[in-house]
């Protein structure tokens, strides 16, 4: 659901009200597509929708239209979110070990 979303967000502007270059569509979906992976393959979506997102962004800077101001970063968006619930643990293991190493060590 959240990709068919970002899917819409992102190659929607590209299309209306009209179309872009065949190179915008792409990148367009370049960086929302990788968004149905992006729990499987974290770090591989995470560079595709990267590299799309700065190329979409450096290729076609100045918009014709205002429609085009539309062009946000939704997948760049989604992945950090994802990416940030996936680290999560991590931060929380380090957090615990610090936090009782001196009542353990206490406790010896």
């Amino acid at each position: 659901m959240v990709a068919g979303v970002v899917g819409v967000a992102m190659v929607g502007p590209a299309l209306v009200p009209y179309v872009q270059p065949w190179w915008v569509v792409l990148l367009a979906l370049l960086a929302s597509a990788p968004t149905l992976w992006r729990r499987a393959a974290l770090l591989t979506s995470g560079l595709v929708i990267g590299t799309a997102t700065t190329l979409l962004t450096i290729g076609y800077p100045s918009p014709p239209h205002p429609i085009m101001l539309l062009f946000l970063p939704f997948g760049a968006l989604v992945w950090t979110y994802t990416f940030a619930a996936a680290a999560i643990p991590a931060p929380l293991r380090v957090t615990v070990i610090v936090v009782q190493a001196p009542a353990r060590a206490a406790a010896r």
